[in-house]
């Protein structure tokens, strides 16, 4: 009896973080980081705001949460990948488009997330960003991939550590041009646009079209 308590107990868990999710990042896509409080999830999902806090310590919880959960699907496609073995150039444009088709799908959020970044102080700390840093893992695969690129000739010798830092300044950047309501490019053809312009930029061959 015990156990088939722990599991009833282990499935309302479950099913509280996944609704706390869904309205956590439908409020910070609705109403942006100003927008998203305590009361206003605990009001979404229909609990009390004491509730709330047994999930997230405070409001800088829900971003972090959010955004690990949506970035959690990329981070699994590049843990997939031969980084050592497979072919670099090909896996970097993979991943490029990866990570721009989830800029595109997660924007929103992701000017949240700036936004937060830029009000809260604390944020900006150092070991609170190493927390608050989901794409940590893929910026890393995106660096081993140049300097494998690079050895091989496929890309212009480059500074992984500054070619990398360029590539997430770009991320960035369009994330900004999303929240200020400026950039409006079809969903379509965004991801690979951006990853061609990265691309050729890298591209060490003479005849690009060969």
């Amino acid at each position: 009896m015990a156990g088939l308590k722990e599991k009833k107990k282990a499935v309302v868990e479950t099913m509280m973080r996944e609704s706390l999710f869904v309205a956590a990042r439908r409020l910070l896509e609705e109403e942006g980081w100003r927008g998203t409080t305590m009361d206003r999830l605990a009001q979404e999902v229909g609990i009390s705001k004491g509730t709330v806090y047994n999930y997230f310590r405070d409001k800088r919880e829900i971003i972090w949460g959010v955004m690990e959960r949506s970035t959690e699907e990329l981070r699994r496609f590049v843990r997939s990948l031969d980084l050592q073995g497979g072919d670099p150039a090909g896996l970097l444009s993979l991943i490029l488009e990866a990570i721009f088709e989830g800029l595109y799908r997660n924007r929103r959020i992701i000017a949240a997330a700036i936004q937060a970044h830029e009000e809260d102080a604390s944020l900006r700390d150092d070991r609170q960003h190493a927390r608050c840093d989901p794409l940590g893992e893929v910026r890393q695969a995106v660096r081993l991939l140049l300097v494998r690129g690079s050895e091989a000739g496929l890309f212009r010798p480059v500074d992984p550590v500054l070619t990398g830092a360029v590539i997430h300044a770009v991320l960035l950047g369009l994330a900004r041009q999303f929240s200020l309501g400026v950039l409006d490019v079809p969903s379509d053809d965004f991801a690979s646009s951006v990853k061609d312009l990265i691309l050729q930029g890298l591209d060490a061959r003479e005849d690009r079209n060969s």
